[in-house]
Formats: C-alpha cells, sequence, structure tokens
C-alpha cells in the first residue's frame, strides 16, 4: 500500500482531494495533509511516505522549495504537483526538479488524480527494482572477496603508522580506490549493542548488520558515492565520497539524522553518528576516523540516538588524577568505618564531578577498578589480623564486577555496577572484622560475656589485658566499628531479651541479672534500642505477638 500526503494551502482542495477517490479500495493510504512546504516535511520526518502530491505556490515553503529539500535529503519517494493555468515555467521546473507528473486544480477529476498516483507507484516500483538490481550487483563480489576488502579498510584505518606500507599494498589489491579519499566520514554506532543483540528485534547477528548496512547504503548512496566498512560489534565506518559538501558539515547533520530516524522506523534500533571534518588523502581520512571513533564514546554520557560533530567533543584527561587521591582517602576512611551515608554521599559527588567534567570513559572506569583495589587491601587487612589471609571472607571475588565496570557502555551502568561492588565490599569487610578481632580485644569481648551481670569499668577492662584506657577503646572500635559502652548496652539489651521471653522472670530482677541496678535507666535503655518498653515487649511475648 502507497503511503500518500496532499501539500495544498487551500483547505477546499485538500478536502475534495480527501473525498475524491476511495484511497483503501486503490491499494493506497493517505496519511494527511500539510497546509504548506514546512509543515509536509514534518509529516515526512514523523513516519514513511512514498509519494507527495504538493501545490506550487504556497505561503512559507512552496512546491518547488519542498521538492528543492527533498532532493537535499535524499528522499526516496516520488511527487506530484498541482498547478493552475499560467504556472507552466514553475511546472518545468518541477518537474526538472524530480516531479513525475502535474495535475491541473480547475480540471482535477479522479481518475486524472489516480492516473497520476500510478505513475508515480510504477516509477517507485522501478526504483526498487533498480535498488535491488544493484544490491545484486554488489552481490556477485563473494562473500570472501568482501571480506578482504573490509579487512584491508579496517586494517588502513586501525593499523600504526609503522604497519601502514603493508595495509596500503593490502587495500590497492583490493582496489581500494586510495586516490580519491576526499569527502566526509560517519562513525555510526549500533547503540547497546549487545542487548539489542540478546532482546532487540532482530536477534541475527548478520541479519543485523545486514539489515543496517543496507539502510545507510541505501540513504547515503541517494546523496553521493560511499564506501562502508563493518568494524564488528556494532560499529561502521561511512565514507562519503562528495567534494560539494561545504566545510560547516550542514548537510552531513541531515544526512546522518535521516539514517538515525529511518534506522530506528524500520528497525526499531538507536545508532549514534558521529560526524567527521573534511578530508582529502589518506593521511587525513585515517586522524579524522580516530577522532570520529574517540568522539562516539561521547554515548557513555549522552541519551541513545544522537548526531555529533566529532570536533565538537572533547573529555577531561586531568581530573581524576588531580582529584583520585581526595576522593581514595575519603572512601578508604568512610568504608574503613563502615559509615554507609558518607559513603553514599562519596560516590554521588564523585560521580557528580566526572559527569560535569565530562571525564574520559575508559579514566571513569579505571579510577573506580583502583578504588576497589585499594578497598580490597583494607579487607585483606582486617583478616590478616587474625591470620585469616588465606582463608575465604565467604563474599567470593571481585572478578564479576570488575568485568560489569569495564564492559558498562554508560555512566549509569558503570554505577550500577560500582553500588553493587561497595555492597559486596562492605559485606565481605563486616565478615572480615567479625573474625578479625585483635587478641586483646578478643578478651575483653570474652569478660564482657562471662561477667555480664557485674559492673565493669573502663580502667577494669584496660588492666585486665595491659592496655591503657584511650588505646583500648580506639582498637576495640576499630576492630568491631562499635564503642565499648555501645557494645556492652547492646550486649546487656540482648541478654535481657532473651531473659523476659521466660513467662516466671520479672522485670527488676531482668535488669539486676544484666548488671543495670537502675530500673528506670533499665526502661529507657530498653526502649530505645529495642523500641518497645520491656513491660510492653513481654506482654508481647506472652500473648504470641512478639516478631
Amino acid at each position: 500500500m502507497l503511503r500518500v500526503i496532499i501539500v495544498d494551502d487551500e483547505r477546499t482542495i485538500r478536502v475534495a482531494m480527501r473525498t475524491m477517490i476511495s484511497w483503501e479500495e486503490n491499494g493506497l493510504e493517505l496519511v494527511d495533509t500539510a497546509a504548506d512546504g514546512k509543515q509536509a516535511l514534518q509529516l515526512i520526518d514523523a513516519s514513511p511516505i512514498d509519494i507527495v502530491i504538493t501545490d506550487l505556490k504556497m505561503p512559507n515553503m512552496n512546491g518547488i522549495e519542498l521538492l528543492h529539500a527533498l532532493a537535499e535529503r535524499g528522499f526516496s519517494g516520488r511527487s506530484v504537483v498541482l498547478s493552475n493555468h499560467g504556472d507552466y515555467e514553475l511546472v518545468r521546473e518541477a518537474m526538472k526538479i524530480g516531479a513525475v507528473d502535474y495535475l491541473l486544480k480547475l480540471t482535477l477529476r479522479p481518475d486524472d488524480l489516480l492516473q497520476a498516483i500510478g505513475k508515480a507507484g510504477e516509477l517507485l516500483s522501478r526504483d526498487r527494482k533498480d535498488r535491488e538490481h544493484r544490491l545484486r550487483l554488489q552481490h556477485e563480489l563473494t562473500e570472501t572477496q568482501l571480506e578482504k576488502r573490509n579487512a584491508a579498510w579496517k586494517e588502513l584505518l586501525l593499523e600504526d603508522d609503522g604497519g601502514l606500507k603493508d595495509s596500503i599494498r593490502e587495500a590497492e589489491r583490493c582496489s581500494i580506490p586510495l586516490d580519491r579519499l576526499e569527502g566526509h566520514l560517519f562513525y555510526v554506532s549500533i547503540c547497546r549493542y549487545k542487548e539489542t543483540l540478546a532482546t532487540g528485534k532482530l536477534k541475527n547477528r548478520k541479519l543485523l548488520h545486514f539489515s543496517v548496512i543496507n539502510i545507510i547504503k541505501e540513504i547515503a548512496s541517494n546523496v553521493t558515492d560511499m564506501e562502508l566498512v563493518d568494524f564488528g560489534d556494532g560499529h561502521y565506518a561511512a565514507l562519503l565520497y562528495d567534494t560539494t559538501w561545504t566545510e560547516d558539515g550542514v548537510d552531513s547533520l541531515q544526512l546522518a539524522s535521516h539514517i538515525v530516524r529511518l534506522i530506528r522506523t524500520y528497525l526499531n534500533l538507536d545508532v549514534n553518528v558521529a560526524i567527521s571534518g573534511r578530508f582529502d588523502g589518506l593521511g587525513q581520512l585515517r586522524e579524522q576516523f580516530r577522532i570520529c571513533r574517540g568522539a562516539s564514546v561521547i554515548s557513555f554520557y549522552r541519551e541513545a540516538g544522537f548526531v555529533l560533530t566529532a570536533s565538537s567533543v572533547t573529555f577531561d584527561e586531568r581530573l581524576t588524577g588531580t582529584r583520585f587521591p581526595d576522593w581514595s582517602a575519603g572512601f578508604k576512611s568512610a568504608f574503613e568505618e563502615e559509615n554507609g551515608e558518607r559513603l553514599d554521599a562519596l560516590m554521588s559527588g564523585m560521580l557528580g564531578e566526572m559527569s560535569d567534567a565530562c571525564c574520559a570513559p575508559e579514566l571513569v572506569c579505571n579510577v573506580f577498578l583502583i578504588l576497589f583495589t585499594d578497598l580490597e587491601h583494607i579487607v585483606a587487612k582486617w583478616r590478616k589480623l587474625n591470620d585469616r589471609s588465606g582463608e575465604s571472607s565467604g563474599g567470593g571475588s571481585m572478578t564479576a564486577f570488575r568485568q560489569r565496570i569495564m564492559q558498562a557502555e554508560s555512566l549509569g551502568q558503570v554505577t550500577e555496577a560500582a553500588q553493587d561492588a561497595l555492597r559486596h565490599l562492605s559485606s565481605m569487610l563486616r565478615d572480615a572484622k567479625r573474625h578479625s578481632c585483635r587478641k586483646e580485644v578478643l578478651q575483653v569481648i570474652a569478660i564482657l560475656h562471662e561477667r555480664l551481670d557485674d559492673k565493669m569499668t573502663l580502667d577494669m577492662l584496660a588492666t585486665s589485658v595491659s592496655l591503657n584506657e584511650s588505646y583500648l577503646c580506639r582498637i576495640f572500635k576499630q576492630d568491631t566499628g562499635k564503642s565499648i559502652f555501645q557494645y556492652i548496652n547492646e550486649l546487656k539489651i540482648d541478654r535481657a531479651v532473651e531473659l523476659l521471653k521466660q513467662r516466671d522472670a520479672r522485670i527488676k530482677e531482668v535488669a539486676l541479672s544484666v548488671g543495670i541496678e537502675d530500673p528506670f535507666y533499665f526502661n529507657r535503655l530498653f526502649k530505645k534500642m529495642v523500641g518497645v518498653s520491656p513491660s510492653e515487649y513481654r506482654k508481647n511475648v506472652l500473648e504470641g505477638h512478639h516478631t
């Protein structure tokens, strides 16, 4: 079914033509109507159109201007123009631009309209057959020859200067036109390539590449001669041999945007396009390719489906080097203290700084890889304190997290992987601390468990392990993550909770059994740590509602 739009500034003409024929019965779809050329372009941008029927005289953008705009965009459909008596010069100009027929408004009949549309449809059919014929001719080259040519192109663009002579000889053997390397380069990347292969509309790798390549070739070949190089994993370089494009690249931006739109429309895929500056000769081509390839990784920060000029992209290469010592010190301190809120704030701040500065994605990933190595050293230190350096913490390896970070395609994916890695490391640290207390700390813990009903002072505890009070407090906090008094209170309330589960237990006796003589203090401490008073807790337990 051919898709048609009508463009005319007179509403009566638009309504008359809409009702003049039965569109569907004639195998046609009237997509919409427009009042001028600008509206028509918006319709064409929004969805594929086969035939444009347009008036010649309109405000804003007339029919001639519309036809020129369609030609510049590489419009693959056909056009028919509407005219009045006396518009002969305009009609001749329209036919030169590419209109297939014209219709006089005053004498327009249904048969005339159908005949003009039929003529346009026949030409469209011929166009498609011609394209298919060109494709068949291209496919006459054997797959091996195509692969050799593609490999030669890849070497030309990727090889170091030292091996370039061999690459040039191979390119000449493959008939690559080294004497006509002049134009622009598009570096095209499929967004979320691995995810697309796994879950997208086209899960077959060869079919996906074939479809993308054909759309790029079909669009670009309407404008200029071209060559397409497939680098694998959803990356392509389109070399456009067009010496008429202006240096500012406006036409290049339009063509690249058209490629992005059609691939999204037909394949439901997002692609990014980085456009080079003009190149003239192999040396400039290699340099422009390097710039485009580097610029394409801006997708790390941007939404999918962008078009940009490669020269507009710059990455910060210095921030991570100057700021990493501060980031590392902050993370190590908060990590060892098990301060989750501070770690979250540090993570958010560091990511924000790197994003605002547009740091090179490779450096962003390296920051996390190095940082997590530093945190692993802290875990190893705690294990070693109790001669557990050879034991597993039960948390497993960091290898999977490192792979996720290195393979991340966006800042969001890096953030998610880094947060998961940090949680994993924190779990490893907690486990290491549980089993890695210094012997003096272990002795104090044992004393507290044995003499929970006694009133132990800090001086008594320090004397029992031959340390001064200040040093004991410091190493106890380091080894357990809690102060001695916090540990004592938690121990007492944990014991009290168990005692209150006994039916014959009295609250005052429970308090005394955990070394607390003041019942009012016991009530306050219990409610602060458990959330309910001892009497409420006991009532809930006895009634079977304790959770």
